[in-house]
């Protein structure tokens, strides 16, 4: 509960044009109710449809390329998109 009148003191002192503290706030309301968006990667099992959707020639070994990582499958949609 202190904290959050200081909080608002040193708002209401910089808007006023005092420089009651020099430091940046150690805690700020704001920032706490802001959510970043994270981006989310692709699933292995969503990787492994696409990859198998573009390999029209049926090459790939699907007992094999479903115990690599997803970096690689990754890899291989791309050299296969181009």
């Amino acid at each position: 509960m202190q904290l959050l009148l200081v909080n608002r003191c040193v708002k209401f002192i910089r808007l006023w044009g005092a420089t009651f503290y020099n430091a940046p706030p150690f805690m700020e309301q704001d920032n706490m109710t802001d959510k970043e968006t994270k981006i989310k990667a692709p699933s292995k099992k969503e990787l492994m449809r696409e990859i198998e959707n573009l390999d029209t020639k049926k090459v790939f070994d699907w007992v094999s390329l479903s115990r690599t990582n997803v970096a690689n499958l990754i890899a291989i949609k791309g050299l296969l998109n181009s």
